[in-house]
């Protein structure tokens, strides 16, 4: 039986979105100081077995992160409001979405958005800030 794929997937995951959002950074969990906005964050993770007597394979999830500041002295709502955050997890989703993704060791048999969200950080802040959520299910099967 192959070893557990969460460290090697998510790793897969962490480089690849790194990749397309460039020049925004992206950290594992959480920025290890505060970090200005734009940035991404690869987060909360589960794991389940995906497998049969025969063969071992895995089912996990990434809740990924995003944050953007709007402009709240703009005129421009685009600035202002949610779009920059949209805009960031769309580039994020072309990237992960029913695209390969090379893990060593497995199969990555599909990925997945299940979902996104867009939120208001709730605390009062100025700049105001957007938080992005999508969440992605990837299924690997071992080599």
């Amino acid at each position: 039986m192959a070893g557990d794929a969460s460290w090697p997937v998510r790793k897969a995951v962490m480089d690849v979105v790194t990749a397309a959002v460039s020049p925004v950074p992206v950290y594992d969990m959480e920025p290890l100081v505060d970090a200005d906005a734009p940035y991404v964050v690869v987060g909360e993770a589960t794991s389940q077995p995906w497998d049969d007597k025969d063969d071992d394979g895995q089912k996990l999830t990434l809740t990924l992160h995003a944050w953007t500041q709007s402009d709240s002295g703009s005129s421009d709502q685009s600035v202002v409001g949610g779009k920059a955050v949209i805009d960031l997890l769309a580039v994020v989703r072309a990237a992960l979405h029913r695209q390969p993704l090379t893990v060593a060791g497995r199969t990555v048999v599909q990925v997945v958005e299940e979902f996104t969200t867009v939120l208001r950080h709730p605390e009062p802040q100025e700049p105001p800030s957007m938080h992005g959520v999508a969440r992605y299910r990837i299924w690997t099967a071992a080599d």
